[in-house]
Protein backbone atom coordinates (compact mmCIF):
# COMPACT_ATOMS: atom_id res chain seq x y z
CA UNK A 1 0.00 0.00 0.00
CA UNK A 2 1.11 3.54 -0.70
CA UNK A 3 0.33 6.46 1.58
CA UNK A 4 0.37 9.91 0.00
CA UNK A 5 -0.12 13.35 1.48
CA UNK A 6 -3.58 14.51 2.55
CA UNK A 7 -4.60 11.01 3.69
CA UNK A 8 -4.63 9.55 0.19
CA UNK A 9 -4.15 5.80 0.42
CA UNK A 10 -3.68 3.46 -2.53
CA UNK A 11 -3.29 -0.31 -2.41
CA UNK A 12 -1.71 -2.23 -5.26
CA UNK A 13 0.63 -5.18 -5.62
CA UNK A 14 4.28 -4.18 -5.34
CA UNK A 15 5.09 -5.68 -8.74
CA UNK A 16 2.49 -3.38 -10.32
CA UNK A 17 3.89 -0.30 -8.58
CA UNK A 18 7.47 -1.16 -9.57
CA UNK A 19 6.49 -1.93 -13.18
CA UNK A 20 4.54 1.33 -13.49
CA UNK A 21 7.46 3.28 -12.00
CA UNK A 22 9.89 1.60 -14.40
CA UNK A 23 7.69 2.33 -17.43
CA UNK A 24 7.19 5.93 -16.33
CA UNK A 25 10.98 6.31 -16.01
CA UNK A 26 11.48 4.84 -19.48
CA UNK A 27 8.94 7.21 -21.01
CA UNK A 28 10.38 10.28 -19.30
CA UNK A 29 13.92 9.27 -20.29
CA UNK A 30 12.85 8.76 -23.89
CA UNK A 31 11.07 12.13 -23.94
CA UNK A 32 14.06 14.07 -22.63
CA UNK A 33 16.43 12.18 -24.93
CA UNK A 34 14.25 13.01 -27.94
CA UNK A 35 14.13 16.67 -26.97
CA UNK A 36 17.92 16.68 -26.62
CA UNK A 37 18.36 15.06 -30.05
CA UNK A 38 16.15 17.68 -31.72
CA UNK A 39 17.99 20.48 -29.93
CA UNK A 40 21.34 19.10 -31.11
CA UNK A 41 20.07 18.69 -34.68
CA UNK A 42 19.03 22.33 -34.67
CA UNK A 43 22.48 23.35 -33.41
CA UNK A 44 24.17 21.28 -36.13
CA UNK A 45 21.99 22.88 -38.81
CA UNK A 46 22.85 26.35 -37.55
CA UNK A 47 26.57 25.49 -37.49
CA UNK A 48 26.38 24.14 -41.06
CA UNK A 49 24.70 27.30 -42.31
CA UNK A 50 27.32 29.42 -40.56
CA UNK A 51 30.12 27.28 -42.04
CA UNK A 52 28.69 27.67 -45.55
CA UNK A 53 28.52 31.44 -45.07
CA UNK A 54 32.13 31.62 -43.91
CA UNK A 55 33.28 29.38 -46.77
CA UNK A 56 31.55 31.66 -49.30
CA UNK A 57 33.22 34.67 -47.70
CA UNK A 58 36.66 33.01 -47.86
CA UNK A 59 36.10 32.08 -51.50
CA UNK A 60 35.15 35.69 -52.29
CA UNK A 61 38.29 36.95 -50.56
CA UNK A 62 40.44 34.50 -52.54
CA UNK A 63 39.10 35.77 -55.85
CA UNK A 64 39.72 39.46 -55.07
CA UNK A 65 42.54 40.99 -57.14
CA UNK A 66 45.74 41.76 -55.24
CA UNK A 67 46.64 45.42 -54.76
CA UNK A 68 50.17 46.82 -54.67
CA UNK A 69 51.24 48.49 -51.46
CA UNK A 70 52.79 51.46 -53.37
Amino acid sequence: SLDYYFNIHWEAPLVLVLTATFILGLLLGWLFMTLSVFKNKRKVGKARRQLAKVEREVENLRTLPMKDGD
